[in-house]
C-alpha cells in the first residue's frame, strides 16, 4: 500500500461536490473494474489529489494522508485520512477531475471497498 503525505497551503480552486452521485458499485457498472494505479502514475497525480482533498475538507494539505489510488475507464477512487481528526474519507472523481464526490467512511468500510477494488 502506498501512503503519501504532503505539506502545502490549501487552495480553493477546485469545484466542490458532496452529493452521493458516485458510488463504488455504480462506477464499476459505468467504467469497469478498478485497478491500482502504478506508483509512478500516482506520483504524477499527487498534487491534484491533495488539492482536491484539502479543498473539499477545508484543511491544509499537510494534515492529509492518502492511500492507494485506483482507476477504471472513467473514474479514480482513493481513500484519505485527516490526520488532525483521524476521520477517513472516500473520494471518487471522473478522470478529468471535474465531478468530485466524497464522503466520510469508517475504516471497516475501507477494508470492504479495498476487497472490491482489488478484484
Amino acid at each position: 500500500m502506498l501512503v503519501l503525505t504532503f505539506g502545502c497551503k490549501n487552495s480553493d480552486s477546485l469545484t466542490k461536490k458532496t452529493d452521493s452521485e458516485f458510488t463504488v458499485q455504480n462506477t464499476i457498472s459505468d467504467g469497469g473494474n478498478y485497478n491500482i494505479v502504478t506508483q509512478v502514475e500516482q506520483k504524477k497525480l499527487t498534487d491534484t489529489l491533495f488539492e482536491i482533498i484539502a479543498s473539499n475538507l477545508n484543511i491544509e494539505k499537510k494534515q492529509v494522508m492518502t492511500f492507494d489510488l485506483f482507476e477504471n475507464r472513467t473514474n479514480y477512487i482513493w481513500h484519505a485520512q485527516n490526520n488532525q481528526t483521524g476521520l477517513f474519507y472516500r473520494f471518487i472523481t471522473d478522470k478529468k477531475f471535474k465531478n468530485i464526490s466524497y464522503s466520510e467512511i469508517k475504516i471497516s468500510e475501507i477494508k470492504s471497498e479495498l476487497t472490491i477494488l482489488n478484484n
